[in-house]
């Protein structure tokens, strides 16, 4: 028994040979069909322009609206809440002037003030006051005021304070008692109106309503300042009836007049109630409730409890509709000369404090008196003539109206819509107005919008005369680049009109054109119309382009271009593409040409068989109404795609070149890309350019280039190095050259790595393990002096099938035991791989003389392989093997050129 113990004792020798199976069929496989259907050359985006943005002008906003609630002065007759105290000095009620002192008028007119404050869109506050400048401004048949401008305020539920005044009581003391009755409310429009009756207010949304408390004050005559109120209550002669509050409605209605305990079937309708809080100066209010009825009468009411009149239904009638007029009378005994009653609250602006909704003047009043009914407005009301009392001159009553003209938000836009025209023949060169002479006229109409709005328009282009009409592709709505911009501006309603005013569809025979777009915002578009002469000659004619609408101020828009030329007849005729060989492409015609004008306009005709042309030649310089011959060729546009197992590495692209011209100057990527370098695949093979737009594929082969590093597998020393160039990655290097008096070195389990291959990636180095054949060894002499590699041709091998590889050399194997030791012969075959993918083999047999003999490593149990030489002593010696039989266990592989290595070793055990 051999010892294996002492692998270290054993000489042995191997010899590599190789096993090839070339173009292998892979068995099974199924392809993926392939559909014909429309190539992407085929398909053409859609494109749609859009107009040239140009910077818009701006707006001006004029009346800016206020933003907020602003702040009155400290203390308004509302802020004192109906108790005695001081009002702002902007309060000011008017005395006695000296004039009337002299003259012995015994008190002063009576006032009326409001005033409202907000705040300003830079935030400062603003006090706007309404009043009159004086209280002199009203006479018996006019009110002077002149009421002051205030913006628009955007604050729902702004308000505004008030404050009418009466004249002064003439009369006072002992048992003499004298009306007094004070107002304030909306104005009508007409000035009719009295504190008995009361028209509808035509328009709530120019009504001041009345917002919260409502006070009523005395004016102590000794106070000089006008500025000093007094709570009612301190004036008042004990035991003396006390006031009486009408309320006028803005549906004509009036509060009912009785207090609540007296009404039922003589109630207004209003159910609401009104009186003054004596103690606190207060006007409160009872609320009715209907309780039973009886032929359309009432016939039992219920009332709420007297409460300070501040809420908005308060300030409502039973039908919702708001005060307009508030009225307080019957004051009885004031206890001395010259007292002024005075009525004061809030009211909310106009269009309940929305002002955006209501502009205008609008306004209140206060009016005041010393009998028993008022009749306000100023038709017939005395406010300037006093009454004598005694032997003095009282004022009887008094009539004055305040308020605030609301300005309406206006905004101005500083944009402007302009046209500008420029002309060219049909060959695009510049012609100029009064000296043009030619078949076609091109007009180019700018119109630029710098407003912050749209404007939508009628454009009219008129060619001047009925000898004059349009192209086919008359009227183009474009931008700067050229693209069609209809969509993007709403272009519609294009009419055609003969010379009588007739709708035509021939556009040849039109004299105008019409259509509508819309010229957006910061935008500009030109309209280019083709003008052509046709039959007859006029001497001249002036064409016009129009158009008009309005602009983002509602100001019209009338622009207009015109252009004075002499027209001359076109001329048209056929045109025949041909190709090189004089083959007819296509044919088509020309139209509406100038005579003389060069024929360089035209191109290359459009077909519908997928092929691409570009002119090349016409056989005439000028259109003379005959007929042209146009030579063109095919052209094509796409990419050189260098390819390398199917992935594109690189590619060129190149646009309208002739078809079927060989491609110059193909050559591979240079330097490395994914870690490779490339050559072409065929180096003689030669490209042209394709018939129709697409691809051109260049294969390549991949190529890297290294080092060889051999390196003595005992002591890790290079033994020797060789260049590699150019080689194909991954491919076994073959041949296998080693150094001299060296093989393949054997690792501690007895295995040999017996094929090597170049990298996959470019300047890698190799490095191949060697020994000495002498090293470690006690004796010498063997060798392996020729083996046998097989290969096979067979393309077509299943799992069913047995394939035989064939030897080459005859199969002989021939060895050297120059000391005629015992010594052993092994045989292993690796495993057959194509691509890093190994075929599946179940048995791999060598025809042996002894019989057939698996020497497939996988099924071998001995590290060595199958023994086919035992123990020869022969010094010289060799076999024959003619060829290998394979099976395979399965289908699973690829097609491909399978290889492989089979490993000869002779090996002595001095130790047998």
């Amino acid at each position: 028994m051999k010892n294996t113990r002492r692998l270290q004792a054993k000489v042995q020798h191997m010899a590599l040979a190789s096993i090839i199976i070339a173009g292998i069929v892979a068995p099974v496989t199924q392809l993926t069909p392939v559909f014909p259907g429309m190539s992407l050359q085929d398909v053409k985006a859609a494109t749609t322009g859009t107009p040239d943005a140009v910077d818009k002008a701006g707006v001006i906003v004029e009346n800016v609206r206020d933003q907020g609630q602003g702040v009155l002065p400290s203390n308004t007759p509302a802020q004192l809440a109906g108790q005695s105290g001081t009002m702002d000095s902007s309060w000011k009620i008017s005395p006695l002037l000296p004039e009337q002192q002299a003259n012995k008028i015994v008190n002063a007119k009576g006032d009326f003030r409001i005033q409202y404050a907000s705040k300003t869109t830079e935030g400062n506050n603003t006090i706007y006051d309404g009043s009159q400048k004086s209280n002199n401004d009203s006479d018996k048949t006019s009110v002077t005021l002149t009421t002051p401008n205030v913006p628009q305020n955007t604050v729902p539920g702004q308000t505004a304070s008030y404050m009418s005044v009466t004249p002064g009581s003439w009369d006072s003391g002992t048992g003499i008692s004298q009306a007094y009755i004070v107002a304030a409310g909306n104005k009508m429009p007409d000035g009719t109106g009295s504190t008995n009756s009361v028209p509808a207010f035509p328009d709530l949304t120019k009504l001041y309503r009345f917002s919260g408390k409502q006070y009523v004050y005395l004016h102590n005559p000794a106070d000089t300042t006008g500025t000093m109120l007094t709570n009612i209550s301190t004036q008042l002669r004990s035991g003396v009836a006390g006031m009486g509050v009408v309320v006028q409605f803005a549906d004509g209605t009036m509060s009912d007049a009785s207090t609540p305990t007296r009404i039922v079937g003589s109630y207004t309708g209003a159910l609401r109630y009104y009186s003054l809080n004596l103690t606190t100066g207060i006007i409160q209010v009872q609320v009715g409730h209907i309780l039973s009825t009886s032929t359309s009468r009432v016939t039992n009411l219920s009332w709420d409890a007297p409460v300070d009149a501040e809420k908005d239904e308060h300030w409502t009638n039973n039908n919702n509709k708001p005060a307009s007029v508030i009225v307080v009378k019957q004051l009885k005994d004031v206890a001395a000369l010259n007292w002024q009653l005075v009525l004061a609250g809030n009211v909310k602006l106009p269009s309940n404090g929305d002002t955006t909704q209501v502009s205008g003047d609008v306004r209140m009043f206060g009016a005041g008196g010393s009998t028993a009914s008022l009749t306000y407005g100023v038709s017939g009301n005395a406010t300037t003539t006093p009454t004598m009392v005694g032997s003095a001159i009282a004022y009887m009553s008094s009539y004055q109206e305040g308020g605030f003209n609301l300005l309406k938000n206006k905004t101005t836009d500083k944009g402007t819509i302009t046209h500008d025209e420029s002309y060219t023949d049909a060959d695009g060169k510049s012609v100029t107005t009064g000296s043009y002479t030619g078949s076609q006229l091109v007009q180019l109409d700018k119109f630029t919008n710098t407003q912050s709005s749209d404007t939508t328009g009628t454009y009219t282009i008129d060619t001047g005369s009925s000898s004059v009409g349009f192209a086919s592709d008359a009227i183009v709505l474009q931008n700067k680049n050229g693209d069609d911009v209809s969509a993007a501006v709403n272009m519609s309603g294009v009419t055609y009109k003969d010379a009588t005013g007739a709708t035509v569809t021939d556009s040849s025979k039109a004299k105008t054109a019409t259509f509508t777009a819309t010229l957006p915002a910061g935008a500009s578009f030109t309209v280019k119309s083709k003008l052509v002469a046709n039959a007859g000659q006029p001497a001249g004619v002036t064409s016009t382009t129009t158009m008009a609408g309005k602009d983002a101020n509602g100001d019209a828009v009338n622009l207009a271009g015109t252009f004075n030329w002499v027209p001359v007849t076109t001329v048209s005729g056929n045109i025949t593409y041909v190709d090189a060989t004089g083959a007819t492409i296509a044919t088509g015609k020309y139209t509406d040409k100038q005579p003389g004008s060069s024929t360089s306009d035209i191109t290359a005709p459009t077909t519908t068989d997928g092929y691409r042309y570009k002119f090349v030649s016409a056989d005439k310089a000028t259109y003379d109404g005959s007929d042209i011959k146009v030579t063109v060729a095919k052209i094509a546009t796409g990419n050189i795609n260098y390819v390398y197992n199917g992935k594109t590495v690189s590619s060129t692209p190149f646009t309208d070149q002739e078809a079927g011209k060989t491609i110059a100057n193909i050559a591979a990527p240079a330097g490395t890309v994914d870690g490779l370098r490339y050559k072409l695949a065929d180096a003689t093979k030669s490209y042209a350019y394709p018939d129709k737009d697409g691809d051109v594929n260049v294969d390549l082969a991949a190529i890297v280039s290294g080092t060889i590093k051999f390196v003595d597998a005992d002591n890790n020393t290079l033994v020797k190095q060789q260049e590699f160039l150019d080689q194909t990655p991954g491919a076994q290097i073959s041949p296998l050259t080693l150094p001299d008096g060296y093989v393949l070195a054997v690792d501690a389990n007895g295995d040999v790595q017996s094929t090597y291959n170049y990298p996959t990636t470019d300047a890698q180095v190799v490095t191949v393990k060697v020994q000495k054949l002498t090293t470690g060894n006690r004796n010498d002499g063997m060798e392996l002096t020729e083996v046998p590699s097989f290969s096979s041709d067979n393309n077509t091998i299943g799992a069913s099938d047995t394939t035989t590889l064939t030897a080459t050399k005859d199969g002989v194997l021939s060895y050297l035991n120059l000391k005629g030791q015992k010594a052993d012969i092994y045989m292993s075959a690796t495993d057959l791989k194509s691509n890093g993918s190994a075929l599946p083999i179940k048995t791999l047999k060598a025809n042996l003389s002894a019989g057939l003999a698996d020497v497939y490593a996988a099924n071998q149990t001995d590290g060595y392989g199958h023994m086919i030489v035992n123990d020869t002593t022969s010094k010289k010696g060799s076999l024959t093997i003619p060829d290998l039989q394979m099976t395979l266990s399965n289908n699973n592989f690829a097609a491909g050129t399978y290889s492989g290595t089979i490993n000869y070793t002779m090996v002595s055990d001095d130790l047998n």
